[in-house]
């Protein structure tokens, strides 16, 4: 495994114990993205290597609830993310900035909590489809979803702007995006029951043009509130 991309990952002090309950080491390791509790009796970097390929389990994606928190590095997102941790959960913390993440990771992990970073571009519909398959792959069940993520408003007179698919960019990211995400991953919330799925919206609002609902007529940034139609 010496070659394998995942030995940056890694730092120099990994730390493993006895498990007498599975009779195998238990590793706890910390990486780039957090930090993991592993039940494996190979190495740290094969440990590690073997979760992300999703053939072990993480002691805490096995033992603790699991909370997905989108927009979970930025504005509100990540001032709940640290509180969901406190609260017991595993927090998987999404966003678009690896720094960022690491940063509310960190956070979470100095406070003796847990949580791992997972980067998705909700522009993209073909990216919160991977994102959804890397949730389904690591974790036998979400027992919160929180759609937090969101954009608000550009400055006035600013262009229409469009998402990666060439969908109203706030209209791809604030409404469609966590729309296929929970779609995508609602077999694993239903594994949790009763868990919960929070949709956060905007008190910005006004109705919706259906004649127009791309926004090709209506730039979002000429009202303060047109942007945040789709939020609710």
């Amino acid at each position: 495994m010496e070659g394998s991309p995942l030995k940056a990952h890694l730092v120099p002090s990994q730390l493993s114990v006895f498990d007498a309950a599975s009779g195998k080491r238990v590793w706890f390791l910390s990486h780039a993205e957090g930090s993991d509790r592993i039940v494996c009796d190979e190495s740290a970097r094969e440990c590690l290597w073997l979760m992300r390929r999703g053939e072990i389990k993480t002691m805490a994606a096995a033992n603790s609830k699991t909370v997905v928190l989108t927009g979970a590095t930025d504005g509100m997102g990540s001032v709940v993310a640290p509180m969901l941790a406190k609260a017991g959960y595993f927090v998987v913390v999404h966003g678009r900035s690896p720094e960022r993440g690491k940063a509310v990771v960190d956070k979470i992990v100095k406070a003796g909590r847990q949580a791992k970073f997972m980067a998705c571009n909700l522009a993209s519909l073909k990216d919160v489809r991977r994102f959804a398959g890397a949730l389904n792959a690591e974790f036998d069940r979400i027992d919160l979803l929180i759609n937090n993520a969101g954009i608000g408003t550009g400055p006035n007179g600013a262009p229409r702007e469009v998402s990666v698919d060439g969908l109203e960019l706030r209209f791809a990211v604030n409404y469609l995006a966590g729309y296929l995400l929970t779609r995508l991953v609602l077999d694993r919330v239903k594994a949790a029951a009763p868990a919960r799925i929070i949709n956060v919206a905007s008190e910005g609002q006004e109705s919706i043009d259906f004649s127009d609902p791309s926004l090709n007529k209506t730039i979002p940034a000429i009202s303060p509130i047109a942007g945040a139609r789709w939020r609710t």
